[in-house]
């Protein structure tokens, strides 16, 4: 079970943050549910809608779209921890430079911070975005499985 400090998922994708619970105990599974944004990833979680009677094309493209979407939870939730921290080194050595404890620091003192910041991380943000792509790309298939499975089902209740 992978655990942060407002999110825990296991394989069942079971995700708590804050008070909005996600597991099919206590929501309607024909329901899709959109979390609040997370608050260090910035992230809005989703929880999809479950037919009763879905297909094994549908389940793979959720699965795969739910792991998509941990995947990059966890990448923005470590990313923007790693800037706040390295920003609050930045603004205390900003105050012992200043010698001034009651140091305000404006976006034109912490644009040398946000360029540095940037540099250092831009291979990360290359491979990330790469990765992302790709990740995007390899729901194609999968999604159009399930888009006809759907289908498919609605043409046979129709006929019904």
């Amino acid at each position: 079970m992978l655990r942060t400090s407002r999110l825990v998922c296991s394989k069942s994708l079971d995700v708590r943050i804050d008070s909005l619970r996600f597991n099919s105990s206590n929501l309607e599974r024909l329901k899709s549910y959109v979390s609040s944004a997370h608050p260090t990833s910035h992230i809005y979680l989703v929880k999809h809608a479950i037919p009763e009677d879905e297909s094994s094309a549908e389940k793979r493209y959720r699965m795969m779209r739910e792991e998509y979407q941990l995947w990059n939870h966890f990448y923005w939730e470590e990313n923007n921890k790693r800037f706040q921290e390295e920003k609050a080194q930045y603004i205390a050595k900003q105050k012992l430079r200043k010698e001034n404890d009651s140091y305000e620091s404006s976006h034109e003192d912490l644009a040398p911070f946000y360029r540095d910041f940037l540099d250092r991380n831009y291979e990360k943000h290359i491979t990330y975005n790469k990765q992302w792509y790709l990740k995007q790309f390899k729901l194609l298939l999968p999604a159009f499985a399930a888009f006809w499975a759907c289908k498919r089902r609605e043409i046979k209740l129709a006929l019904k």
